[in-house]
């Protein structure tokens, strides 16, 4: 096989993954709705369609809480990462120390013979 037929090849496996990945994302959304597929699937009038429609609403205030609570926590983030960046130029001068300096000099090493 060339190159382009294995391009060719590994595209289509690609495009029927992805195919049938949406399918069972849909199925999975008619599941939880309580619509469409669901209720082909159990009946119109049956007692698990409330319970699939109940854990569907309950699976949408959990991501809901999830969702506010991970707001808050990048917002705590956000604000000790502002307090840490911008604390180095709020700190005072730095003390004077009890050292003194010590003047040195230095020059060209006498040659010993």
């Amino acid at each position: 096989m060339s190159d382009s037929q294995d391009n060719a090849a590994a595209g289509d496996a690609m495009g029927a993954l992805l195919l049938g990945f949406a399918g069972q994302l849909d199925q999975l959304a008619a599941l939880i709705g309580g619509t469409g597929a669901a209720e082909d699937l159990f009946g119109a009038g049956s007692s698990l369609n409330g319970l699939v429609g109940e854990l569907g609403t309950l699976a949408g205030e959990l991501g809901s809480l999830l969702s506010r609570l991970l707001d808050v926590l990048i917002a705590i983030l956000e604000a000790v990462s502002d307090m840490l960046g911008s604390g180095g130029g709020k700190t005072a001068a730095a003390p004077a120390t009890a050292f003194q300096s010590i003047p040195v000099r230095i020059g060209p090493v006498a040659a010993h013979s």
